[in-house]
């Protein structure tokens, strides 16, 4: 049985009421993870975010066009 791996609790658009559905974002109980969970948003682009900074850090490492 899935279960909602989500915690609605803590979301932003669940205090936006539902116009029939589940919440603002969802028509049913999501069973899915929620990427438009505003805390799993959050995370999601710090994690991001510091990936696209380590990304450039190691283009600038590899500057004369070595693949390393």
């Amino acid at each position: 049985m899935n279960t909602n791996p989500n915690n609605c609790a803590t979301c932003d658009y669940s205090k936006m009421g539902a116009t029939g559905g589940w919440c603002y974002m969802w028509r049913s109980e999501p069973k899915t993870v929620c990427i438009s969970h505003t805390g799993r948003k959050d995370k999601f682009i710090a994690n991001l975010l510091a990936e696209i900074k380590a990304t450039g850090e190691h283009n600038k490492e590899n500057a004369d066009g070595n693949q390393n």
